[in-house]
């Protein structure tokens, strides 16, 4: 049974990664937005299509990546409710929790200054895009990863490898 625990949870870590690089796939992607223009060659328009796909991409890979490795989250948990890594069920949802661990303190941080950096740019008219852009990526990014690190699925991460490194586990092994 625990060697279905560390199995389950091998490939929810591997999915929960993957989701985080797909989601940081899509805010690169949104980096190429000076390289995009519609009134341009073809190829600066074949380049809108390529840059939105791998965006859209990006975004429901993410999703489903994530969706995933919750569900792997859930049967585990179902599976060893006892256990002492079983905590993320008492928490609440990443978008409505805040500076849950050191992670997530520094994306709340990100998050808190590129939402105010977007604020400014547009009550002061900001024309500068390089700043435009990358404080919109910041934003894009910051809220991804702000809801991944504050969330149930993370602090399962983080309580299960606590538990890999107990002694109570290495006595089960």
């Amino acid at each position: 049974m625990l060697k279905q625990c560390v199995a389950l949870f091998r490939r929810f870590n591997r999915l929960f990664w993957l989701a985080i690089i797909c989601c940081a796939l899509s805010g690169m992607v949104l980096c190429c937005i000076p390289f995009i223009n519609l009134n341009g060659s073809s190829t600066q328009k074949t380049n809108l299509y390529i840059f939105g796909g791998l965006f859209w991409i990006g975004i429901i890979l993410e999703q489903l990546f994530f969706w995933r490795a919750n569900s792997l989250r859930k049967k585990a948990e179902g599976e060893n409710g006892e256990n002492t890594y079983s905590l993320s069920s008492k928490s609440r949802i990443g978008i409505f929790s805040f500076f849950q661990n050191i992670e997530a303190i520094i994306c709340d941080i990100v998050l808190i200054l590129s939402a105010v950096l977007v604020v400014l740019s547009v009550v002061l008219q900001i024309k500068e895009q390089w700043l435009i852009i990358v404080s919109i990526v910041l934003l894009f990014l910051s809220l991804n990863l702000h809801c991944f690190f504050n969330g149930k699925n993370y602090l399962y991460k983080k309580e299960y490898n606590k538990y890999i490194d107990s002694e109570e586990y290495k006595e089960n092994e």
